[in-house]
C-alpha cells in the first residue's frame, strides 16, 4: 500500500469525526457559569490532548490543521485564561492523533501522527511549558493513537498500522527515544484508548473491524508483549 492510499483509506475512515477545538471558538464569554477563553487565535485546530502539568498548571497538545504543526499551549494560571503557545514540530504533515501524558518526571510526553510518511512520531517537553522538546520516530503508523503513563513510568502507546492493524509501543525510556513494538489486534479499526489498571497491567480498547463491536484487551506484561482480547459489546 503506498502512502497516498493510505491518506485516502484515512481520509475514508475519519470522514466526518474530525472536531475543531472548542475552548477556540471565542473569548471570555459567559455560557451558563462558565468561561471561555481564547487560547490560540491564529489557525483552526484539531486533535487536542490536555493535562496538567507537574507544576500544577494546564498543558494542550494539538494540531495545527492550518499550518500542518504540532502545537503546544502551556497555561498562564490554575483557570488558564491565558496560555504560551509553541510549535514544537513543523517538519511535514505533524501533530495528527496528538495524544498528551505527563511523565513521572512532571514533563509532557506527546505521541503523534507524521501524515508525510506515516510515522508513530513522540516528543518529550524539555520543560514544563514545553517551550521545546525532543522528539523520536518510533515506527509506521496512520493514527488511532492514545497514550498512557505505565506502572513502570514508560509511555505505553496504542496506534494502528494499515499493514499491522492495532499496535503497541512501549517506551524504553522516560523520554521514549525508543520502544519496542507488539501487534495487538489484525482487524481493528483506527480508535483506540488506554488506560492502567490497579494490577498495573494496561486496557486498550478498540473496535473490531469486522464485527464493529467493542473489543478490550487487557496486556499480559507491562510492555503488553501480548494480550487476552474480550469482546465487550
Amino acid at each position: 500500500m503506498t502512502n497516498e492510499e493510505r491518506r485516502a483509506k484515512l481520509r475514508f475512515t475519519l470522514l466526518g469525526v474530525a472536531w475543531v477545538l472548542p475552548l477556540l471558538l471565542t473569548a471570555a464569554t459567559r455560557v451558563e457559569g462558565e468561561t471561555r477563553t481564547v487560547i490560540d487565535t491564529s489557525a483552526s485546530f484539531d486533535y487536542p490532548s490536555i493535562k496538567i502539568g507537574g507544576d500544577g498548571l494546564g498543558l494542550l497538545a494539538y494540531y495545527d490543521r492550518d499550518n500542518a504543526n504540532l502545537k503546544v499551549a502551556h497555561c498562564n494560571d490554575l483557570a488558564c485564561t491565558g496560555a504560551t503557545i509553541t510549535t514544537l514540530d513543523s517538519s511535514g504533515d505533524v501533530g495528527q492523533e496528538a495524544s498528551l501524558a505527563i511523565g513521572i518526571d512532571g514533563l509532557g510526553l506527546i505521541a503523534y501522527l507524521n501524515y508525510t510518511d506515516f510515522k508513530l512520531k513522540v516528543a518529550h517537553c524539555n520543560n514544563a511549558a514545553c517551550s521545546s522538546a525532543t522528539l523520536s520516530t518510533l515506527g509506521d503508523a496512520d493514527g488511532a493513537i492514545s497514550m498512557a503513563i505505565g506502572a513502570d513510568d514508560r509511555g505505553l502507546i496504542a496506534y494502528h498500522d494499515s499493514f499491522s492493524g492495532i499496535m503497541v509501543a512501549h517506551c524504553s525510556d522516560v523520554a521514549c527515544t525508543t520502544a519496542t513494538t507488539a501487534p495487538l489486534a489484525n482487524r481493528a479499526m483506527p480508535y483506540t484508548a488506554v488506560a492502567v489498571g490497579t494490577d498495573d497491567r494496561a486496557l486498550i480498547a478498540f473496535q473490531d473491524s469486522v464485527t464493529n463491536r467493542m473489543e478490550v484487551a487487557h496486556c499480559s506484561d507491562l510492555a503488553c508483549s501480548s494480550a487476552s482480547i474480550s469482546e465487550v459489546d
